[in-house]
């Protein structure tokens, strides 16, 4: 039976989503899309927020967000439009000349977008500054900005791990699997491979998340100006390689 079931999935064709000949064809556009535009500068994943006003608003008394997958990938899928023409129209990150998109559901049913953006020549990524102006991994301040401060700590901030979440889902055989807790750092800087390592200062600010204590090297890189517009869980990576294209097309 389960040998049946493989080989139905292997036969599945490719214009069925989600099937391995599906994913080994759009895995061979992206990389046509790479070779002629050199590597991804940056790598950008999304996820709908259940609470944003469009989808709360509509609720019946005794529902709650997740009883309405439908309604959140409607409004989901408005603001990933919305998102991708910020970006085309306003050059958030410079002038994109190609994009590549592909959307997957989380554990809760949230949809969840990866896209890989690549620049323009003159606007590729190759300086600490560029990184600085356009990816920040630290906490803003909740006076000068509250709106911004409340967003990156509900939705851009890492669940505690290690000593102080032994049972969290990024720990496996007592390790992180996702690096976080990262180390503190006074200035952006490049590794050998030429991706950034982003500024991350230890200002003493401690603030509670999901009753634990979390600072700076806590914080996932993002980029102020889309999170403050869309209020939800917007992760931007610079890129320096092609492994990403492979990645998002597991």
């Amino acid at each position: 039976m389960t040998y049946d079931l493989i080989k139905l999935v292997k036969d599945l064709p490719s214009s069925f989503t989600g099937s391995p000949r599906h994913m080994f064809e759009i895995f061979q556009d992206s990389m046509a899309i790479t070779r002629y535009n050199q590597h991804p500068d940056i790598f950008l994943t999304m996820t709908a927020n259940p609470n944003w006003p469009e989808i709360t608003s509509t609720l019946l008394s005794h529902q709650k967000p997740i009883d309405r997958l439908d309604l959140i990938a409607r409004v989901f899928e408005l603001k990933r439009k919305c998102l991708m023409k910020e970006i085309e129209t306003n050059k958030v990150f410079g002038n994109k000349v190609a994009h590549v998109i592909k959307i997957e559901y989380q554990k809760l049913g949230l949809p969840h977008m990866h896209a890989l953006l690549f620049l323009k020549g003159p606007d590729k990524i190759r300086t600490c500054a560029q990184v600085d102006k356009l990816v920040c991994a630290e906490f803003p301040d909740p006076k000068d900005d509250p709106m911004l401060f409340e967003t990156i700590k509900c939705c851009m901030v890492h669940r505690p791990c290690g000593a102080r979440n032994p049972q969290a889902p990024c720990m496996e055989n007592g390790r992180y699997t996702k690096r976080y807790p990262r180390a503190f750092i006074k200035t952006t800087t490049m590794d050998q491979d030429g991706y950034p390592i982003y500024r991350r200062r230890n200002n003493g600010q401690v603030h509670a998340v999901r009753g634990q204590e979390v600072d700076n090297r806590d914080v996932v890189p993002y980029n102020a100006y889309l999170s403050k517009l869309f209020n939800c869980h917007i992760n931007v990576e610079v890129c320096a390689g092609m492994r990403c294209v492979k990645y998002i097309h597991k």
